[in-house]
Protein backbone atom coordinates (compact mmCIF):
# COMPACT_ATOMS: atom_id res chain seq x y z
CA UNK A 1 0.00 0.00 0.00
CA UNK A 2 1.22 3.79 -1.01
CA UNK A 3 1.07 5.88 2.01
CA UNK A 4 -0.60 9.05 1.12
CA UNK A 5 1.99 11.97 1.15
CA UNK A 6 0.49 15.21 2.45
CA UNK A 7 3.38 18.17 1.95
CA UNK A 8 0.75 20.76 1.13
CA UNK A 9 1.20 21.69 4.86
CA UNK A 10 -2.83 22.15 4.80
CA UNK A 11 -3.35 21.02 7.95
CA UNK A 12 -4.54 17.71 6.75
CA UNK A 13 -3.48 14.28 7.80
CA UNK A 14 -3.78 10.31 6.97
CA UNK A 15 -5.99 8.00 8.41
CA UNK A 16 -5.96 4.16 7.40
CA UNK A 17 -9.38 2.40 7.41
CA UNK A 18 -8.46 -1.06 8.18
CA UNK A 19 -10.43 -4.62 8.16
CA UNK A 20 -9.51 -7.93 9.09
CA UNK A 21 -10.78 -11.04 8.90
CA UNK A 22 -10.52 -14.16 10.83
CA UNK A 23 -11.46 -17.21 9.52
CA UNK A 24 -12.87 -20.27 10.77
CA UNK A 25 -13.96 -19.09 14.21
CA UNK A 26 -16.02 -21.53 16.09
CA UNK A 27 -19.64 -21.08 15.66
CA UNK A 28 -20.64 -21.50 19.21
CA UNK A 29 -18.15 -18.71 20.43
CA UNK A 30 -18.23 -16.43 17.12
CA UNK A 31 -20.90 -13.78 18.36
CA UNK A 32 -19.49 -13.79 21.91
CA UNK A 33 -15.94 -13.59 20.90
CA UNK A 34 -17.24 -10.40 18.46
CA UNK A 35 -18.78 -8.35 21.67
CA UNK A 36 -15.54 -9.30 23.79
CA UNK A 37 -13.04 -8.03 20.84
CA UNK A 38 -14.76 -4.93 20.55
CA UNK A 39 -14.84 -4.44 23.84
CA UNK A 40 -11.56 -4.81 24.58
CA UNK A 41 -10.37 -2.50 21.57
CA UNK A 42 -12.34 0.72 22.79
CA UNK A 43 -9.89 0.46 26.17
CA UNK A 44 -7.43 1.42 22.98
CA UNK A 45 -7.25 5.44 22.06
CA UNK A 46 -4.69 4.34 19.38
CA UNK A 47 -7.34 3.16 17.06
CA UNK A 48 -10.95 4.35 16.71
CA UNK A 49 -14.26 2.92 14.93
CA UNK A 50 -13.48 -0.15 15.90
CA UNK A 51 -16.43 -2.60 15.20
CA UNK A 52 -15.84 -6.67 16.05
CA UNK A 53 -18.63 -8.48 13.83
CA UNK A 54 -19.49 -11.94 13.73
CA UNK A 55 -20.87 -13.30 10.13
CA UNK A 56 -21.77 -16.74 11.59
CA UNK A 57 -18.43 -18.03 9.95
CA UNK A 58 -15.71 -15.55 10.31
CA UNK A 59 -14.71 -12.31 12.85
CA UNK A 60 -14.55 -9.34 10.54
CA UNK A 61 -12.43 -6.39 12.34
CA UNK A 62 -12.99 -2.98 10.99
CA UNK A 63 -10.44 0.11 12.73
CA UNK A 64 -9.48 3.50 11.97
CA UNK A 65 -6.24 4.68 12.92
CA UNK A 66 -3.20 7.30 11.61
CA UNK A 67 -0.42 5.24 11.53
CA UNK A 68 -1.06 1.25 10.26
CA UNK A 69 -0.05 1.88 6.76
CA UNK A 70 -0.17 -1.69 5.82
CA UNK A 71 -2.29 -2.97 8.85
CA UNK A 72 -0.21 -5.25 10.36
CA UNK A 73 -0.08 -3.47 13.42
CA UNK A 74 -3.85 -3.94 14.16
CA UNK A 75 -3.88 -7.38 12.71
CA UNK A 76 -1.34 -8.34 15.20
CA UNK A 77 -3.74 -7.49 18.52
CA UNK A 78 -6.50 -8.57 16.55
CA UNK A 79 -4.67 -12.06 17.15
CA UNK A 80 -3.97 -11.57 20.70
CA UNK A 81 -7.66 -10.45 21.26
CA UNK A 82 -8.91 -14.20 19.71
CA UNK A 83 -6.21 -15.75 21.38
CA UNK A 84 -7.43 -14.29 24.73
CA UNK A 85 -11.41 -14.62 23.66
CA UNK A 86 -11.23 -18.28 21.79
CA UNK A 87 -9.54 -20.60 24.01
CA UNK A 88 -9.53 -23.85 22.92
CA UNK A 89 -12.52 -23.20 20.41
CA UNK A 90 -10.39 -23.80 16.91
CA UNK A 91 -9.69 -27.41 15.82
CA UNK A 92 -6.85 -26.57 13.44
CA UNK A 93 -5.74 -23.09 14.40
CA UNK A 94 -6.99 -20.35 12.63
CA UNK A 95 -6.20 -17.60 10.03
CA UNK A 96 -6.50 -14.03 9.47
CA UNK A 97 -5.79 -11.61 6.88
CA UNK A 98 -6.14 -8.33 6.15
CA UNK A 99 -8.54 -7.47 3.53
CA UNK A 100 -8.61 -3.83 3.16
CA UNK A 101 -6.62 -0.67 3.95
CA UNK A 102 -7.90 2.49 2.63
CA UNK A 103 -6.09 5.68 3.22
CA UNK A 104 -8.16 8.72 3.35
CA UNK A 105 -7.41 12.43 4.11
CA UNK A 106 -8.73 14.00 6.96
CA UNK A 107 -10.52 17.50 6.93
CA UNK A 108 -8.69 20.14 8.67
CA UNK A 109 -11.09 21.75 11.41
CA UNK A 110 -12.17 24.87 10.69
CA UNK A 111 -10.20 27.71 11.23
CA UNK A 112 -11.21 29.10 15.19
CA UNK A 113 -12.20 32.69 15.79
CA UNK A 114 -8.96 34.15 16.64
CA UNK A 115 -7.45 33.14 13.28
CA UNK A 116 -10.27 34.86 11.41
CA UNK A 117 -8.77 37.96 9.44
CA UNK A 118 -9.82 41.32 10.93
CA UNK A 119 -10.74 39.52 14.28
CA UNK A 120 -9.46 41.27 17.66
CA UNK A 121 -9.29 39.05 20.67
CA UNK A 122 -11.74 41.22 23.80
CA UNK A 123 -9.12 43.54 25.52
CA UNK A 124 -7.73 42.52 28.95
CA UNK A 125 -8.89 44.28 31.80
CA UNK A 126 -6.17 46.11 33.76
CA UNK A 127 -4.76 44.52 37.00
CA UNK A 128 -6.20 46.29 40.17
Amino acid sequence: MKQIENAGGDGRSVRYRIVIQCYRAPPEKGAQAARDITEAFSQRPWHSHVVCEWDGNDLILTAVNDWDADGLGLSDEFSDEISANIRGGFDSGFAIAVTTVNAELTTPPPASASATPGWRSPPRSAPH
